[in-house]
């Protein structure tokens, strides 16, 4: 299988990041609103508009939310892949591994979702982290080897899927632009 980086490719790469993200944060909002509370949502976050949550299990199934929905899109997109395979859909996979494995490297900083719950549960901030990443690792793995992927396309989707990201992480710093 021919695989290159076109312009139907870049419009798909930045509709992917795009989808995730929106998906994974309006997940978090999701299941804040039906726990009661009163949530915002911008292009990045997902929270509370005033107060704290009521309950310690609230927040971290709120946090649960975003890589559950981002776990079960890769999980969708390797079936479909794995059925029919198409470096098109590429992207919808190679995504929520980037962002998964961004927010862990984070937890150095800020706890993110996984690093939160898995601080809670007292098993080390990094062991869920780790372990959503191999597991969304597997799954690219697995789908690059399908496709047959070089090593120089998987590099450009980094590239890309680096850039699309930033965009809307600044994006959302500097514009704090509400979505819900």
């Amino acid at each position: 299988m021919k695989t290159r980086i076109n312009l139907k490719y870049l419009f798909i790469a930045a509709f992917a990041v795009a989808g995730s993200w929106f998906i994974h944060e309006f997940a978090h909002w999701s299941v804040g609103e039906i726990l009661g509370y009163d949530m915002k949502m911008t292009l990045n976050t997902a929270g509370i508009i005033d107060g704290s949550y009521g309950y310690t299990w609230e927040r971290l199934l709120v946090s649960a939310a975003g890589p559950f929905v981002t776990m079960v899109q890769a999980v969708i997109f390797w079936i479909l892949i794995m059925k029919r395979p198409n470096q098109y859909l590429f992207p919808f996979i190679f995504t929520p591994l980037y962002f998964r494995a961004l927010a862990s490297f984070m937890n150095i900083i800020n706890l993110n979702d996984e690093g939160r719950i898995s601080h809670a549960m007292g098993i080390g901030t990094y062991t869920l982290p780790i372990i959503v990443t191999l597991f969304l690792f597997v799954l690219v793995y697995s789908v690059a080897k399908k496709l047959y992927l070089r090593k120089s396309f998987i590099a450009w989707n980094t590239l890309l899927v680096m850039i699309f990201s930033s965009v809307i992480i600044l994006s959302d710093q500097m514009l704090q632009i509400r979505l819900i």
